[in-house]
């Protein structure tokens, strides 16, 4: 497995071309997010082609209880460690679309 998902444009600049990731990748998405659409987390799923270990876990949470929730911290982080295919010692995480 590699990360080489970029190139860099005209001008020099950095461009990452999500298709081309090829790492593990575990998707965490808040429900009721009111600053990233819950849809285009998701979407991110289906645009990695590349990645053949590919997980999504959704919180019933909005984005900042997403991480800090009480509730989230009992029931959602503990399945996801347990129930995740990806192990967490190649997790590429994306949390509401920022990888981490």
């Amino acid at each position: 497995m590699s990360i080489e998902a970029h190139e860099n444009n005209a001008d020099g600049e950095v461009v990452v071309n999500p298709k081309n990731i090829n790492m593990p990748f575990l998707n965490i998405i808040a429900k009721h997010d009111d600053l990233v659409e819950p849809d285009s987390s998701k979407a991110l799923n289906d645009i990695l082609t590349d990645s053949r270990d590919k997980d999504l876990f959704e919180s019933k949470s909005g984005h900042v209880g997403l991480m800090i929730g009480k509730k989230v911290h009992q029931k959602l982080w503990p399945k996801v460690q347990t129930g995740s295919r990806i192990t967490h010692k190649h997790w590429h995480v994306s949390v509401d679309s920022y990888f981490i």
